[in-house]
């Protein structure tokens, strides 16, 4: 017997041990944990290096102006983030943050709402597609390696990642013809976020084309009906003003709507934006983790289309009036992090029809899944935030700059209305008024207008995306002058972070 036989024959008897129940009921949910582990323990070492993403600041100071009874519309946006895009699953989260603290709460819940997908889409491997544990777990490992799902945890708070795990099982429930947990699935996919009814439609015509009419056909009118009253009621429009980091990050979580639009009235337009270079960047990372195989079964994909493509035109849309710095690092299309439960679901099918069935499980010649799991691995060290070229090992630690950044804070009070730099909003988001400056010093592009607030932070220390500083010494000195001019007075300066009071 050739070398090649034994292998194939061992490969074979090791896979018949793990084909038991046990292993549908423990391996799952252990590697649920293990991701949610892993995904926490990375999120909460960048919210302590205090970087926690443009969103952090927007969404910790919507939970503060709440319990202090002044709504959630933030001062960043002047807008509702929650309201502003019928991300009503983000209430109970703001309101939880009386107890916990909100960094650390975002932090977790994302993190479980990602891990928590891992255990239905096992499920449909293992009981609809019939396939061994080994390819399976090639499918979970793949997923864990994903980089939307990396790019999404890094930055609290998205409302659209609380849609994931109510998709994936939705979708399963689906296919078990379990309709009283399916149609509370649906509720958690519209109630995370408007233009997500459109993903529900996609729900619909799949169960529609699966032959369950009933169900499909009011899956696919209750998605279509509340994505069409968001638009009617919110009447979202795309900027054409220049946006600083969390005023950007509040317009792609409302710009999917007004794409929506957009389809209508400007479709070329849109139509540009998704043959865009980045926007083939995006739906690269999506399917070439999976070897393209989702793209075999078209029909499963229905889900993930209205994700997909709203959300890499809200990208592009947004980043041609985004502030153009590289000192705050945008999520980047984290919207298409919805899209890919309906991926994988599609690559399951796939990888059902290039398998060949055995007695009683399908099997996937071994390259097959070698290859899958050596792209998933190129693709997460190409392009994952959490990356080993990013060093995420690292993270968590605090520098000389981050003290001066928290000294500087401590200097204007906890109270008082101040107007910072981006790199500092989520340390002054708890107080009733903060405004945000662009990253670098005025200029044509990145006008500033007069600071109103009793003090001003600001951070001279950024750089834009290949690593060169945005500020010198002469617009440092002319910044501070005209400062200074207007009742300012410096009340700290170390390492390029000056605070000022008045």
């Amino acid at each position: 017997m050739s070398l090649r036989r034994r292998l194939d024959n061992l490969a074979l008897r090791a896979q018949g041990r793990l084909d038991g129940a046990w292993a549908d009921r423990v391996v799952p949910w252990t590697a649920a944990a293990g991701l949610f582990v892993l995904l926490t323990a990375m999120a909460l070492a960048v919210v302590r290096q205090l970087d926690g993403g443009p969103g952090l600041g927007l969404w910790v100071q919507a939970a503060w102006r709440l319990h202090d009874g002044r709504g959630a519309a933030s001062t960043f946006t002047g807008a509702d983030p929650a309201l502003d895009q019928w991300a009503f699953l983000a209430y109970p989260l703001l309101w939880a943050t009386r107890w916990v603290p909100a960094p650390a709460l975002f932090t977790v819940v994302q993190a479980a709402a990602l891990s928590v997908a891992v255990v239905p889409i096992w499920r449909l491997a293992r009981d609809a597609a019939g396939l061994r544990t080994g390819t399976s777990v090639a499918l979970i490992v793949a997923y864990a390696l994903a980089p939307a799902v990396h790019a999404a945890n890094l930055s609290a708070l998205h409302p659209e990642v609380l849609a994931v795990p109510g998709l994936a099982w939705a979708t399963l429930f689906a296919r078990k013809e379990r309709w009283v947990p399916y149609w509370g699935c649906v509720a958690v996919v519209l109630l995370a976020r408007a233009d997500l009814g459109l993903t529900v439609a996609g729900l619909g015509l799949l169960g529609l084309t699966d032959g369950k009419r009933r169900a499909g056909t009011a899956t696919a009118v209750i998605g279509i009906v509340w994505t069409a009253a968001a638009v009617v009621v919110l009447q979202p429009e795309l900027s054409e003003r220049a946006l600083t980091a969390t005023q950007a990050f509040a317009a792609e979580s409302t710009a999917p709507l007004a794409v929506v639009r957009a389809l209508f009235t400007d479709p070329g337009q849109v139509l540009a934006d998704l043959v865009s270079q980045p926007s083939v960047t995006v739906v690269t990372a999506v399917f070439a983790p999976l070897l393209f195989l989702p793209l075999m079964a078209p029909r499963h994909l229905l889900p993930a289309v209205p994700a997909l493509v709203l959300g890499i035109a809200a990208d592009q849309a947004v980043s041609r009036v985004a502030d153009p710095v590289g000192a705050v690092a945008q999520a980047g299309a984290s919207q298409v992090v919805v899209a890919v439960v309906p991926v994988f679901f599609a690559a399951v099918v796939a990888l059902r029809r290039v398998g060949h069935r055995s007695i009683t499980r399908i099997n996937v010649d071994h390259r097959v899944i070698g290859a899958l799991l050596v792209g998933a691995a190129v693709l997460f060290v190409q392009y994952a935030p959490s990356s080993p070229y990013q060093q995420p090992w690292e993270w968590g630690s605090r520098d000389a700059l981050d003290g001066a950044r928290r000294a500087a804070v401590d200097v204007v009070g906890q109270r008082a209305a101040v107007t910072v730099s981006p790199q500092l909003t989520a340390m002054v988001a708890e107080r009733a008024v903060v405004r945000e400056l662009p990253a670098g010093p005025p200029d044509e592009l990145r006008p500033w207008g007069r600071p109103t607030t009793d003090a001003v932070v600001i951070d001279t220390t950024a750089t834009d995306a290949d690593g060169e500083e945005l500020w010198d010494w002469d617009d440092r000195r002319a910044l501070l002058d005209r400062l200074t001019s207007r009742g300012y007075r410096v009340r700290f300066d170390r390492l390029g972070i000056v605070a000022l009071t008045r």
